[in-house]
This record gives C-alpha cells, structure tokens and sequence, in this order.
C-alpha cells in the first residue's frame, strides 16, 4: 500500500430525481445511453459490448505476465486480470472500455466516435450493473461507508449539491478549518439561485419504487410525493 496524508474526505451528491435528468440531459461516456427516453435510460444495464481493441490489450499483459512469472498473482477470485492495464487506472474487470486509444471504427454512435466509461460492479466480478439506479446506490455506499474506514480518512464530509447552492461554501469551509486546523484563504462563494431541471411525474412514481432509498437516507435524501 502506499503512504497517505491524513485526508479530510468531501463527497459531494445531488438529489437522484434531479441527477438522472442532468445525466440524460448531459450523458457524457455513456454511448449506449444517448438520446433515450427515461423509461429506457434507467433499465438499460449500465454497460454495452467491449470492442476488439479491449481484448487484444488484455491478451497482450496476461502473455506478458505469465512470460514473467507474475500471473498467479494477478487473478482475483473471480477470475479475472487485476493488473491496472485500463484508462484510468481501471483493471480490466472494472470498466468498458478499456483501452486507452480504441481502434478507429469502434465505439461509433450517433456519427462519431465515443469515449464509454462503464463502471462494473464494485466487487471484482466484471458484471455490470443492471442499471444506473444499482451504481448509484453502490457508490453511495462506498463514498460514505467504505471511504470512512481508510486509516488516513480523518473524517468524510458528506454534502449535498442543493445546499451549497442554497448556503453557499462558507459552512463547508468553516468545517474542514475545524477539522485540519488550517486557516482558509479564499473567499466562500455566496449563494446561488440556479433553475431546476424539470422531472416527468411518470419518473418520479418509478424511481420512488426502484432507487435504493435505504443509501439514499445515508446522504440525507428521501422520496418526492407524486
């Protein structure tokens, strides 16, 4: 393990109605999630089909690993390569795409060609989410309970988008100068009024059944009434 500095941790979240209509408004690395209806958007797995220039990266470092001896060393118990070989520092098991440059006719979608950063699930089997809904709610958890047991994690400050816009950062401020002792220099922006997105009420009765309302409480957020 490397050494870390004593870390004062903010993780920051935004309301799930809110945030699955700027991530359909805005759906950056998400090729197979474009220009979908919300219905579509949110049972789609959370994944689309690996392209030819992943598996030739993978076999290329599992025949250099078993060249130098290091491939026992490498396989989780799933099976899979753990080797950070991907963009990002990902293993292979853990995002689609992998490579860091894809051959020029892959991943094209809508004209063009796209960039996917599909995050499987976060226990090392390489199998993807069944939705957007299940990866938020996995990363919920794993900002808020698993961050928090780091030995170099002083504290994880959990805040939510909608109140650094209604109070501005001198609050968030004032708690990490409590925490590290440190005097801020910088100035706290002030308040912001910012438009909200709209959100079909056909949404909202479906995400009230099927978002994880148990991680959810765990940063503070709970169901609209419809």
């Amino acid at each position: 393990d490397l050494p870390h500095n004593t870390t004062i941790v903010i993780s920051q979240f935004r309301n799930p109605y809110i945030w699955i209509a700027a991530m359909m408004d805005k759906p950056r690395h998400t090729p197979v999630h474009r220009n979908v209806d919300w219905r579509t958007y949110l049972t789609t797995p959370w994944t689309m089909p690996r392209e030819k220039s992943d598996y030739e990266l993978l076999e290329k470092h599992r025949q250099k690993s078993a060249k130098d001896g290091t491939n026992a060393t490498l396989v989780n118990a799933h099976g899979a390569f753990t080797k950070e070989i991907c963009k990002q520092q990902f293993q292979f098991h853990e995002i689609v795409s992998c490579a860091f440059r894809p051959g020029k006719k892959e991943y094209h979608f809508d004209g063009r060609q796209r960039k996917p950063y599909y995050e499987m699930r976060n226990d090392g089997s390489g199998i993807p989410y069944g939705s957007v809904l299940d990866m938020r709610a996995d990363k919920i958890r794993n900002h808020v309970q698993t961050v928090a047991t780091f030995p170099f994690a002083k504290e994880v400050i959990v805040i939510q988008y909608e109140e650094l816009l209604r109070r501005g950062t001198k609050f968030l401020i004032d708690r990490v100068e409590e925490l590290s002792g440190v005097k801020a220099h910088c100035e706290p922006t002030p308040s912001q009024d910012r438009p909200q997105r709209s959100v079909d009420e056909k949404m909202v009765a479906y995400m009230n059944n099927y978002v994880d309302w148990e991680a959810e409480a765990l940063i503070g957020y709970s169901k609209w009434e419809v």
